[in-house]
């Protein structure tokens, strides 16, 4: 394990760390002081393996950096043994932000891809609520008339 930090998570968790020079002991610190306050991840039904927890630390940790007001983002990884034959898994995100929180779920047969796809609809709905935003920011009846601006 030359680049490996094993985290002082509830289970044990390995993170792998970049080589010198890619990335700064401090940025690495402040990546597992997010995971540690900000990043609740919960099996339902199932235990999770560290490779599982892995995946889904990593993509979380990608909508913490993009969007730095998150408070908590909280992912439900279900094994639902009652929706047919066949073995289905859901995964649930919950994210806390300042305003309405954002839910979304995602349901697939392979555990890895339901957590994509909820990951890829955290990221539209972050998109859509940003986007949202700022139009109505830029919203032109919203602005001073051009007589204050001294047009």
């Amino acid at each position: 394990m030359d680049n490996a930090h094993v985290g002082s998570f509830e289970s044990p968790t390995v993170i792998v760390i970049p080589g010198p020079g890619q990335l700064g002991y401090g940025r690495v610190h402040h990546l597992l002081k997010i995971m540690n306050e900000k990043l609740l991840i919960r099996g339902v039904h199932i235990s999770l393996t560290p490779a599982l927890k892995a995946v889904i630390e990593t993509k979380a940790l990608k909508l913490l950096n993009h969007h730095p007001r998150i408070v908590r983002v909280r992912i439900d990884f279900e094994h639902d043994q009652t929706k047919g034959p066949d073995n289905r898994f859901v995964t649930k995100g919950h994210i806390e932000i300042n305003g309405p929180d954002l839910i979304a779920s995602a349901t697939a047969d392979d555990g890895y891809k339901s957590i994509d796809r909820l990951m890829a609809k955290l990221e539209e709905l972050l998109r859509r609520r940003h986007q949202k935003r700022a139009n109505t920011r830029n919203d032109e009846r919203r602005q001073a008339p051009a007589v204050l601006h001294g047009r």
